[in-house]
């Protein structure tokens, strides 16, 4: 009787075993996946070069690679000055043979700066000031005192145009003032001159 129940609890304890291994099958149990370690985006320029000359091949490698970070600077900045970070980057040496060598390294490598490229700053328009400081300038001399005033606000005009025609009104001008003068002479031979004076405002 006892050997029966053995074998009983040994079927048992197998159909469970097997129904374990039936399940984790239909499951596809598969392990953690590591994750996904991405690499900083990098802006890189076109390659660019440096040279340098020495006795020792040692520290003219480390002069070239100077050479190269100088040239960077001063092309496309020191953000990119970065031998360590450089794409393709190459030191190539050779000597001329001679018994005391004289050893020519060459630096190249295209600089790279880590991150999105900086934006341009876009400059801020400085505000223009309502008015300008006053202006006075004379025109052409005419006939007659009219036609001398008119010329004159046309000079006026003409020389506020370097703030921009919002300035040239003359009826918005502030301070304004005309004078006038003549030659001197009798009727016939009479020629006005005026100065024109005001703030071009806008």
């Amino acid at each position: 009787m006892k050997h029966s129940q053995h074998i009983a609890r040994i079927i048992a304890i197998t159909g469970l075993a097997a129904s374990a291994l039936a399940l984790s099958g239909a499951m596809h149990i598969q392990p953690p996946t590591a994750p996904v370690t991405r690499a900083p985006v990098q802006n890189c320029h076109a390659a660019q070069s440096g040279v340098d000359r020495g006795r020792f091949r040692g520290p003219t490698e480390q002069a070239a690679k100077s050479a190269w970070n100088f040239s960077v600077v001063a092309s496309v900045g020191p953000s990119y000055a970065k031998w360590n970070k450089a794409r393709n980057a190459d030191v190539t040496c050779g000597h001329d043979g001679k018994r005391l060598k004289t050893w020519t390294c060459t630096a190249t490598a295209e600089p790279c700066d880590d991150g999105p490229p900086n934006p341009t700053p876009t400059p801020t328009p400085t505000p223009q000031p309502a008015c300008y400081p006053s202006i006075s300038i004379e025109g052409a001399d005419t006939k007659l005192q009219s036609g001398a005033q008119t010329q004159s606000i046309h000079a006026w005009r003409g020389q506020v145009a370097q703030y921009g025609a919002i300035y040239q009104d003359w009826n918005k001008a502030q301070g304004k003032d005309i004078t006038c003068r003549h030659n001197g002479l009798g009727p016939l031979q009479r020629r006005w001159r005026c100065v024109a004076t005001g703030k071009p405002c806008k």
